[in-house]
């Protein structure tokens, strides 16, 4: 009906931005009400194509290992996904990557492809390790509509000790190769985010109430390249993950902090084996909330244990939760190595 009715509006962009917008406050006035079961369908569908990674990163999950089965998504499993998805009363953002490195699946252009097909909005992150001329001019001519690098604001020795296994000269080659190409082709598309993070050690001191800053430096290296937004965060502390390995989590006071989690309100998170995890942070698979080989997400977003897992959250009834109870988002509290 929503389609229909804002269909005279010819531009795809504005249409998208009415979308947005009703989809954004649709979600806020229910997750505000505490709402149990939803009206609508989640916002972001979080697809993993793989939890393989080429690199151990010390501030990931992958470097302790990750407690799952590793696996490649069937392409079958995630065609049923996406027409699932493509039936959905808005147009919704697929985000195509979450505990591994996406560029690993062999049909990854494939899934783009059908992706974009459907009409949806798609997102990746990448690593850029694998960013050779190829991937880039496949992904450019499939019009993927985000691209997210991750590439830390730190000399070659740091970068290469946090992202183990990668190389900094061959990965920020990539980078800039895929940026003068898509400048080049002047192609509009994709949005180019740059996410650098940040490591502490127990000596620093922080003011947690401010984000850190990118280098006049490093924001040489893609001067008059068409980079949207260069961006950069404190690592995140994965639940508690890090505890057991000696690194420093510091409890802080954040002024963003309100003791409360949104994500099972706005967003489905799918991995490689078609389960449907608790949230983006789940990488272990500690909270299984159905399987999308025997169920719909439809099913699943207002089923009896998404149901259940937002009640628990409602009432911080959630001593019993791994995943929850040692969040930072729930908690107050952030890491920093």
């Amino acid at each position: 009906m929503l389609k229909k009715a804002i269909g005279f509006i010819t531009s795809p962009q504005k249409r998208n931005k009415i979308f947005s917008k009703i989809k954004y406050y649709r979600f806020l006035y229910h997750h505000k009400k505490r709402d149990l079961v939803l009206p609508y369908p989640p916002l972001n569908i979080r697809i993993e194509p793989t939890n393989f990674c080429n690199l151990k990163c010390v501030m990931c999950p992958q470097s302790i290992p990750i407690q799952r089965q590793k696996g490649y998504m069937d392409i079958e499993l995630y065609k049923k996904i996406i027409k699932e998805i493509r039936n959905f009363s808005f147009p919704t953002n697929v985000i195509l990557y979450l505990g591994g490195e996406s560029l690993l699946h062999r049909e990854f252009i494939q899934m783009v492809e059908i992706a974009k097909k459907a009409g949806l909005f798609v997102e990746l992150n990448t690593n850029a390790t694998l960013l050779d001329e190829n991937f880039a001019v496949k992904l450019l001519n499939n019009n993927i509509d985000t691209l997210t690098f991750s590439f830390d604001d730190v000399d070659k020795e740091v970068y290469e000790n946090m992202r183990v296994n990668a190389s900094y000269d061959r990965t920020l080659q990539n980078i800039v190769n895929f940026l003068k190409l898509k400048k080049t082709l002047r192609k509009k598309t994709p949005f180019i985010i740059i996410a650098s993070l940040k490591l502490l050690n127990e000596n620093e001191y922080i003011d947690n109430r401010l984000l850190p800053q990118v280098s006049e430096n490093f924001k040489e290296y893609f001067k008059h390249l068409p980079v949207d937004l260069i961006k950069c965060n404190w690592a995140h502390g994965w639940a508690g993950d890090f505890k057991q390995k000696g690194y420093y989590h510091y409890k802080t006071n954040r002024i963003d902090f309100n003791g409360d989690c949104y994500l099972v309100w706005r967003d489905i998170t799918i991995s490689w084996d078609g389960k449907v995890l608790a949230c983006c942070y789940d990488l272990h698979g500690d909270i299984i909330l159905g399987d999308l080989n025997k169920e719909s997400i439809t099913h699943v977003w207002n089923g009896e244990a998404m149901v259940n897992l937002r009640k628990k959250l409602v009432k911080k009834d959630i001593n019993d939760l791994v995943l929850c109870k040692n969040c930072v988002m729930l908690k107050g509290e952030i890491s920093f190595f």
